[in-house]
């Protein structure tokens, strides 16, 4: 966000037209059902409340499949995917940092925490849209009702390379969700709450987004968003990616996960193994 998390990374590969995404370093950190894309420099949502740890689920467009493990607690969220090196990652979402471990080297990369798996709460005070974006300002119009649910409306003009962008954007009272999203260059979005299903052993909320550049159909992604864990558990996106969190155990974990190893040694991104 630009880390390039392998499970926190949602790709619109060919999904997106190209006006939403020469804008989506702004727009789609609002647009997305979860805060989650790694363009996103926003201040870290809190993790959730309980302390749970999943098996994790990724299938490309190709048909390829990879399997990991996330556990998070308090602050501090782990992933692991595996691999013949294990991909580990450990976020600080209090102190804003991220860590790179490499296991097989005994060295780590240090960098700043740019991204979040889960949704910003409007519980600690109604949401901004415009919180921590330079060149943006925002006008609350009041709250009014979208597909049954209660909303703030918000006028928000956007400076970017001495362009301006205007834009209207409906944000869920409830969950923080960006409802709709209107850009005077002709972007759209819809969110709507299908219902309340069973996901495994969890009770969720599945959403369904669409989006449009204006001149093309819209392009459809789902969301299955567990109100006790505080993000999506599965998520399914356009060109066929698909996403999950399975078997989720809410249990506590163990402090040590958290913890860089006192043998490994820091390294520069220049000293990084190449292609991460």
């Amino acid at each position: 966000m630009a880390n390039t998390d392998k499970v926190d990374s949602l790709i619109y590969q060919g999904g997106l037209m190209g006006r939403i995404r020469r804008y989506r370093i702004f727009l789609l950190c609002s647009l997305c059902v979860l805060l989650v894309l790694p363009v996103c420099a926003l201040h870290a949502a809190k993790p959730s409340a309980v302390a749970f740890s999943a098996a994790t689920y990724q299938k490309g467009p190709q048909g390829t499949e990879k399997l990991g493990k996330i556990f998070v607690q308090g602050s501090f969220v782990r992933t692991e995917i595996n691999a013949a090196d294990r991909d580990v990652k450990i976020f600080d979402t209090d102190k804003g940092m991220s860590y790179q471990l490499y296991p097989d080297r005994r060295q780590y990369l240090e960098m700043p925490y740019v991204s979040t798996l889960f949704q910003k709460n409007p519980a600690d005070g109604e949401i901004n849209p415009c919180a921590g974006m330079s060149g943006a300002q925002c006008e609350r119009l009041g709250v009014t009702t979208i597909s049954g649910r209660d909303a703030v409306e918000w006028n928000i003009t956007v400076t970017q390379d001495k362009k301006t962008i205007l834009i209207r954007q409906w944000i869920d009272s409830q969950r923080g969700f960006v409802l709709r999203h209107v850009t005077d260059q002709g972007e759209y979005s819809e969110l709507q709450l299908l219902g309340r299903v069973k996901l495994g052993n969890r009770d969720v909320e599945k959403w369904e987004m669409s989006v449009s550049d204006g001149e093309q159909p819209p392009q459809h992604t789902l969301s299955w968003f567990d109100p006790e864990l505080n993000l999506a558990i599965k998520e399914e996106f356009p060109g066929g990616y698909v996403r999950e969190l399975r078997n989720v155990r809410i249990e506590s974990q163990d402090p040590r996960l958290f913890v860089i190893p006192g043998d490994y040694q820091k390294i520069s991104v220049r000293q990084a193994p190449a292609g991460e």
